[in-house]
């Protein structure tokens, strides 16, 4: 299982997924066309302040995963299915174990199109460590040659840009190699991010959880240059307690502020989620009666999805339990094993994440001004996530389009002119969209003289003619995405 995260003496194993573009401002809210958003199509949603969740479909679940997106599209704006990997000789092919062919991810990007969902596949380094990854991105030809295989994937498959998520890479080699990793990673990063808006495409990355900049977990990933070199960014916050330790939370809510508060001061211009598990872990606590028979996992530790989790609750009677320390569930029950002529009862411990946690996590994010939630996995998560997701996004005022308007300065009396108006979201154009226009005599009160429709590049277009001085603006009314919108005032004098 692709996991993220670390205690204060473990660190965890990775595999991380990544993100893309709008610019976002800490100290204020976000404004709703503040940067670059995939151009691929003209169909898709805008990164408005109600898209607040994001996440990973990985090619195991993949048919699950694109229809509970689909089915819950008013909250995304983009997806990154888990299917492919770099390879040391500069190639992207599919991950290790997936055995479905790529028609197959293009037909779910299909789908993730027909529902506004821009579709960014992940790319992780997969078979790589620290001293492959080195050789690979301080070679100027290896690197230009990956970037190239990146760039013609995304435009192959019809997606959307690329999810950048190298995680192995911050194992093994020396400490040299690691140092090259954190030099090389963000140019890497940067020369991709201006192939792929080139195409109008955009890269995306997963960080796994660093606490400062002298965390030594992850520590070949310089949170600060790789912001300047992304266009979105998704924190690991999870995996904080793992197989290897003792029976804890998987990502508690201290932890997951301290990660997001400084991710936030070095992503400044940079969407940021928070990563939710839809997984747990499954401790074996200790041997309640009798001798416990070999190969039935008795003393194993397991790594249940959140619905298997939910499941375990109903079919061992289970009594769920809400940590407020952690904003966590968790339970404790106990499970018979028999075989080989030995029976024994062993009592176990669950911590998973789930509806509840995934919306104490999207609340957090808003304290916090950052863009919402990104789930490892999509497919198998508690279904009450969504529900919960869109209270939380119902509750928010997203904020107005960007608007403009253009009309001469004057006109001659009689003479024809057009007034146009433009709105976008996040980067992208108001399509097909009805807008009032409105006129006035400077100083008077503003009248509504007629309605016209935004074009597939967000422009409507009202002609007039000169009889007199007037004022014109366009209002555009709310929807999901934005707040009502209005342009600014332009005046047109008749002469």
């Amino acid at each position: 299982m692709r996991r993220s995260g670390s205690m204060a003496a473990v660190v965890a194993v990775v595999l991380a997924s990544a993100v893309a573009v709008v610019s976002l401002a800490l100290a204020q809210p976000r404004p709703a066309d503040a940067g670059v958003s995939p151009t691929t199509t003209s169909d898709l949603s805008p990164l408005s302040e109600r898209r607040v969740v994001t996440g990973w479909i990985p090619w195991w679940k993949f048919d699950a995963g694109v229809g509970q997106v689909v089915d819950n599209s008013d909250l995304v704006a983009e997806v990154s299915p888990f299917w492919y990997r770099a390879t040391p000789k500069s190639v992207v092919q599919a991950q290790v174990d997936n055995p479905h062919p790529e028609s197959m991810l293009v037909n779910g990007i299909d789908q993730l199109h027909a529902a506004g969902v821009a579709a960014i596949p992940s790319i992780t380094d997969q078979g790589f460590d620290a001293t492959a990854m080195a050789r690979l991105l301080t070679d100027r030809a290896r690197r230009g040659t990956l970037i190239g295989h990146i760039v013609d994937t995304v435009a192959r498959t019809g997606a959307d840009g690329a999810d950048i998520d190298f995680e192995a890479m911050n194992f093994g080699g020396s400490a040299a190699d690691k140092s090259a990793v954190r030099r090389a990673f963000p140019v890497f990063l940067a020369k991709l991010r201006d192939r792929l808006h080139a195409r109008g495409a955009i890269l995306s990355v997963a960080v796994p959880a660093r606490r400062s900049a002298t965390d030594a977990n992850w520590a070949v990933f310089d949170y600060d240059a790789i912001g300047r070199s992304v266009d979105r960014a998704r924190i690991m916050t999870y995996d904080y307690s793992t197989a290897s330790s003792t029976p804890g939370p998987i990502g508690p809510i201290d932890w997951v502020r301290e990660v997001t508060k400084y991710a936030a001061t070095e992503f400044r211009k940079v969407p940021l989620s928070i990563g939710v598990p839809a997984y747990g872990r499954n401790w074996p606590i200790q041997k309640v009666s009798g001798s416990c028979p070999s190969g039935q996992g008795a003393t194993s530790v397991a790594s249940p999805t959140s619905q298997e989790a939910l499941n375990l609750i109903g079919t061992w009677g289970a009594t769920r339990q809400w940590s407020t320390v952690y904003q966590e569930a968790h339970f404790d029950y106990e499970r018979t094993y028999s075989g080989g002529g030995k029976t024994c009862v062993m009592l176990r411990r669950v911590w998973f994440g789930e509806g509840r946690s995934a919306q104490a996590r999207l609340e957090l994010a808003q304290r916090l001004d950052v863009q919402g939630i990104a789930v490892w996995t999509l497919g198998p998560e508690d279904l009450s996530l969504w529900t919960r997701a869109r209270k939380v996004a119902e509750s928010l005022t997203p904020s107005p389009a960007r608007s403009a308007l253009s009309a001469p300065r004057s006109a001659a009396t009689g003479d024809s002119y057009a007034v146009v108006g433009r709105f976008s979201v996040s980067g992208l154009p108001v399509a097909a969209r009805s807008v009032a226009v409105q006129r006035r005599v400077p100083g008077k009160t503003w009248k509504t003289v007629g309605h016209v429709s935004t074009n597939i590049r967000g422009r409507a277009r009202f002609d007039a003619i000169a009889t007199r001085t007037f004022e014109w603006r366009m209002r555009l009314p709310a929807d999901w995405d934005w707040s009502t919108s209005q342009t600014p005032a332009h005046a047109v004098k008749a002469s």
